[in-house]
This record gives structure tokens, C-alpha cells and sequence, in this order.
């Protein structure tokens, strides 16, 4: 890399380039099960999604830059549970994807690590996130980070 790798916090300039990443995160995803196949406009949803986020008090998007290029990003918010649980609320990462040519280079790290800084400094106990068992990538990162499981989703095709 000639430039340091910079985190940063998105901002609406950066949308079109997250959502380019964001269609290489969808369609890694779609090739390891074709539920996770992207609608033709699944872009523009995204776009939306995003820029409420970025807009929003609860969400941050945190970008890995270098020579004004996006090499990754994370999507970090702050969830409610139901009111019924002791604990009220947590943080979620929503999407954690670096560029293939970046990997194994700690700017997935970086990226946890800004997350984490964030949801410290808003007094969260506790981070959760969903994980494609089929990607190995992901089980091996975020299981390195010290998440484990606590549950398992399941489904069924019933057409």
C-alpha cells in the first residue's frame, strides 16, 4: 500500500463507492447461497438503507481509505431488544466486507476497532452480528475477536 490505510466515518459523498463494495459483498455472499441473490435493484435499497444510516444518531459507517479510495467498510448501530430483557440495548455490525486485493492486511481490524471505540464510548455491554456459517472468512475473523455463539437461526423451503 503506498498510503497508510485511514478509518473514517462515512459520510453522504461516500455512499456511491460503499454501495459498489457493498454489491461485491452481496454477490460473494450470493455465491456461497443463492438466497443471498441480489434483486436487480437491490442497490438502490441499499443506497437508501445507508444514507439513513448515515444520518442517524444510532448507526455509524466506518470506511478504511487509502489514496482516496474506499477499501472496506462496517456498518455498526445501536439495537434495541425487546422489553422484556434486563439489558435494553446493544450494538450490531450490519456488514463488515474488505476489498479481496486487501485482506489479511488488518484493515478488517481497524474497522472492528473503530466500531468497538464507538460502542465503548456509548456504554454498550454487548455486540452482536449474524455470520454466513458457509463463510469461512467471517467465522474465522469474527471468532478471532472473541464472538461466540449464543444462538442459532434456522429455516426451512417450505415451497
Amino acid at each position: 500500500m503506498s498510503f497508510p490505510v485511514k478509518i473514517a466515518e462515512a459520510t453522504e459523498k461516500n455512499i456511491p463507492e460503499i454501495v459498489g463494495l457493498w454489491k461485491e459483498l452481496a454477490d460473494y455472499h450470493s455465491n456461497i447461497d443463492p438466497f443471498f441473490t441480489r434483486k436487480k435493484d437491490g442497490h438502490i435499497n441499499f443506497k437508501s438503507f445507508i444514507t439513513k444510516l448515515i444520518r442517524s444518531e444510532d448507526a455509524k459507517i466506518f470506511i478504511a481509505i487509502e489514496d482516496e479510495k474506499i477499501l472496506g467498510y462496517t456498518i455498526a448501530k445501536i439495537d434495541l431488544y425487546p422489553p422484556v430483557y434486563l439489558l435494553e440495548k446493544h450494538g450490531s455490525i450490519y456488514d463488515m466486507y474488505v476489498t479481496l486485493k486487501h485482506r489479511k492486511m488488518g484493515i478488517g481490524n481497524k474497522l472492528w476497532q473503530e466500531a468497538l471505540k464507538w460502542f465503548k464510548a456509548l456504554g454498550l455491554e454487548r455486540v452482536e452480528l449474524s455470520i454466513v456459517p458457509a463463510n469461512p472468512i467471517s467465522s474465522s475473523f469474527w471468532k478471532k475477536h472473541g464472538f461466540k455463539d449464543y444462538m442459532h437461526r434456522l429455516f426451512i423451503k417450505i415451497k
